[in-house]
């Protein structure tokens, strides 16, 4: 098994706080053949004097070391795929600011060397702010809850991811022939390089796969594109969310129930952004009372479908010219 060469990306940009540990969970990795690409996007911090000071320190316990320094901020997926590209191994595992368990390639590679239809693993994660340690934990992802989708056949994952990602980015282990046959991350949707990847993948026919462990602890922080709570929507993360759903997601969806619900939910986060990203706002609290999900009982979601019906100029759910902005006067 260890000739088989895994290659490590991680993305950097203006991470000299927090950089040293990502890179010494690498280091600390019991798999041995190891090449790790570095690649940042021209942070004005001292990252890259710090990741290059390590690599010089830790060059010997690598298969190869590379550090690659973008001139121009290219955004976080092109970045990802800078460093996608030019990994030579077998198998790629990409992360940013996120800290990998010690046998996170040993366990991910015996899992694949078990089941050649394996060509992308995931594993659970915890999310935590600030210092790793059990007091800063935020939850667990993706929850229980989740985890029978990975037992389902690709048709029916896919359906489920065109409604919800439930994968946890940071835990990816995938073969690099995949990547080279999709194309890579989809460049048009610069801060959002993970969820149209995976649907783009299961679109092949290909199935995700779950190594039933917390193998990767993932950092939730001021500084990360994906960082966000209940207090906190990102700005630029939802509008590229909203982009790509109206341009490539939405009429996938084949149930229109579930298609609103999405909508509804992309423009209940676009007011809150809009209202000062202080937390949900007394508008978008009324706007849950829209969405289907909430009513549990056949009778009451029977009537719920029947307005929507009745109301189809209205709330412009059967209508795809008709956005969700219409669907409650602001004024309320």
């Amino acid at each position: 098994m260890e000739k088989i060469l895994v290659s490590i990306v991680v993305v950097t940009y203006n991470f000299e706080d927090i950089i040293l540990e990502t890179l010494e969970s690498i280091k600390n990795q019991t798999y041995q053949n190891i090449e790790l690409i570095i690649t940042d996007d021209n942070s004005t911090d001292k990252t890259v004097e710090i990741s290059e000071k390590w690599a010089e320190e830790n060059r010997e316990r690598f298969n190869d070391i590379r550090i690659i320094k973008n001139r121009i901020n290219v955004g976080p997926t092109k970045n990802y795929n800078i460093g996608l590209k030019e990994a030579r191994g077998e198998w790629v595992k990409y992360i940013s600011d996120d800290i990998m368990s010690p046998d996170f390639i040993e366990d991910s590679l015996k899992i694949v060397s078990k089941n050649s239809e394996i060509e992308i693993l995931f594993s659970q994660a915890i999310s935590f702010k600030g210092k790793l340690e059990e007091k800063n934990f935020l939850g667990k992802y993706p929850e229980d809850k989740d985890l029978f989708k990975y037992d389902l056949d690709s048709r029916k994952q896919l359906e489920y991811m065109l409604e919800h990602c439930y994968v946890s980015a940071p835990t990816n282990f995938i073969k690099k022939s995949l990547l080279e046959e999709v194309g890579y991350c989809d460049e048009k949707y610069k801060y959002f390089e993970d969820y149209p990847l995976w649907i783009k993948i299961l679109e092949t026919g290909r199935k995700l796969y779950l190594n039933p462990k917390i193998n990767l602890y993932y950092r939730r922080w001021e500084k990360s594109v994906s960082y966000n709570n209940t207090n906190y929507l990102n700005e630029k993360l939802i509008k590229f969310e909203r982009e790509y759903f109206e341009n490539e997601k939405k009429y996938k969806i084949k149930n229109p129930i579930k298609r609103f619900e999405i909508s509804l939910q992309l423009y209940r986060e676009e007011q809150i952004i809009k209202a000062g990203n202080k937390g949900p706002t007394l508008y978008s609290k009324l706007l849950r009372y829209l969405q289907p999900s909430r009513y549990k009982k056949k009778k009451y979601l029977l009537i719920f479908v029947l307005v929507l019906s009745v109301s189809k100029s209205t709330l412009g759910l059967l209508s795809k010219e008709i956005a969700p902005i219409s669907l409650i006067s602001p004024s309320l």
